[in-house]
């Protein structure tokens, strides 16, 4: 036998072998079943931030070169991190390595946080200020399509979807003439959530579940205040109240399949 023809069958040999190790591997991925109703716990920290975007007029008050520093200070983020807790609840259907369904959680978290900034305007004299906004979150309740891919005993699944969840938003403004204003609301709010997340099943049935979640909401707030003097005389200067808000959740739990 010559040269080449022993080369022929050698690749020939490496090829046959590689093909049916292939086979035999996505034989044993597609063994593994992620199809089913399951539900879950986790628990994680979350980072939110809400950028404001309150604003006064130029009114019977205030000065018009005060209007633009104004701004400027009630905008100011607000931000900061909570633990969280969360419920899963999901099901998926699989086709061979391909995963797609519906997933729904229930986050908890005691996000409270406050942003003070006290400053100075003329009025003719110089005025000092102080303005506080604090941003409130407790809950968030989201429902996601995903779609995965299974590995075998490791699988990754992505969902997008909306989410939706309650804030107060509070803002505080009292100057060093007595004059002030406030504004406390409560505003349900429907966002976008989109998380990526690595689910590992043991031997003894345990599943392991770590996730990132991202979730937007444009407006947490809308609302109205005018500044009223000291003496009690409301004046025509208008506080308006804006603001979205977004936030990063990383979490870890364990899931059952039913």
């Amino acid at each position: 036998m010559n040269s080449l023809s022993k080369n022929t069958l050698l690749n020939c040999a490496i090829f046959s072998l590689a093909a049916t190790t292939s086979s035999i591997a996505c034989a044993a991925d597609s063994d593994t079943s992620w199809a089913g109703l399951y539900g879950g716990i986790t628990i994680g920290t979350l980072y939110g931030k809400a950028d404001p975007d309150t604003t006064v007029t130029d009114g019977s008050y205030f000065q018009t070169q005060n209007i633009n520093k104004l701004n400027h200070t009630f905008q100011k983020d607000v931000s900061g991190s909570t633990p969280t807790a969360s419920l899963l609840f999901g099901y998926l259907k699989q086709n061979d390595n391909f995963l797609y369904g519906i997933e729904a959680d229930l986050t908890l978290m005691e996000f409270n946080e406050k942003t003070s900034t006290t400053t100075f305007y003329k009025s003719p004299s110089s005025l000092e200020n102080t303005t506080d906004t604090r941003i409130k979150n407790h809950y968030s309740l989201a429902i996601r399509p995903t779609i995965g891919y299974s590995f075998g005993s490791t699988m990754v699944q992505l969902g997008v979807g909306p989410v939706i969840s309650q804030f107060t938003y509070k803002f505080d403004f009292i100057d060093g003439a007595g004059a002030k204003t406030s504004s406390d609301h409560d505003k349900t709010e429907i966002g976008v959530s989109a998380n990526i997340g690595i689910k590992h099943k043991f031997d003894n049935g345990l599943i392991l579940q770590g996730d990132y979640v991202y979730s937007q909401y444009s407006n947490i707030a809308n609302r109205e205040s005018l500044l009223t003097r000291q003496t009690g005389v409301t004046t025509t200067d208008t506080f308006s109240y804006d603001s979205d808000f977004q936030s990063h959740n990383v979490r870890i739990g364990l899931v059952k399949y039913f």
